[in-house]
Parts: structure tokens; sequence; C-alpha cells
């Protein structure tokens, strides 16, 4: 359970620092912008692909390589797929209200860190 706590933590973190950084790199060059986007991208998959694995040991649920390569590619389609197939009828919906709860909590964070480096960048505050 501290595996998969710490990949969502982590997540989480992740979501802080693109929205701290984000406005720096407005006005960067095109080539630190997109290096920052492919890495971003990177920590985000592999911290999903982490969860996705301590979860599916937890409950004992054996994952296809079809799966594991469209967790890699397509997180945004594979994981809600992943909690479809691992989950029993009753918790399957439940699972889904959960993985879109958590996607609006990072975008919050993104947006939230995003907002207040802008009132700060910007001199709002005074």
């Amino acid at each position: 359970m501290n595996q998969k706590r710490a990949a969502l933590r982590g997540l989480i973190a992740c979501a802080a620092v693109s929205g701290v950084f984000g406005p720096f790199l407005e006005n960067s060059s095109t080539t630190l912008q997109v290096t920052a986007q492919i890495a971003a991208v990177l920590v985000i998959t592999i911290l999903v692909f982490v969860w996705v694995h301590y979860d599916s040991a937890e409950r004992s649920y054996e994952r296809s390589q079809l799966l594991n390569a469209g967790l890699l590619v397509l997180p945004l389609i594979f994981v809600p797929a992943y909690l479809v197939l691992s989950r029993n009828r009753k918790d399957r919906v439940t699972a889904l209200l959960r993985c879109v709860g958590f996607g609006a909590v990072l975008f919050m964070t993104t947006a939230a860190c995003q907002i207040a480096i802008d009132i700060v960048w910007h001199g709002l505050l005074s």
C-alpha cells in the first residue's frame, strides 16, 4: 500500500511542479518547452505504471502484455480499462469515479500552482 500511495503522491508532486514551472517556460525556447513536456509525460507514465503494478499485485491480477503496452502508450484509455478488468462488478464504478476524482485533483493542483505563480510573478499581490 505504501508504494501505491508514493506513486500517487509523486503524481501530485509532478502536477504541482508542472504548474509552478509552466509560466516560466512560456518565455523560454521551444526546445526547452518540448523537453520539459516530454520529461513530465515520461515521469507521469512511469508513476502510473508503478501504481498499476502494485495495485495489480495487491489484487493478484495478472496483466496481459497488451494491457502493459497500452498503459505505457495511452494511460488515459488503459487505466480505466485496467480498473474495469481488475475489479469485480460492484467495485468498478467506484474505482472509475475515484480515478476521475484523482484526475480532477491533479488538474486543480496544476491550475492552483500556475495561478499562484502568475500572481506572484506579475506582482498582483500588491
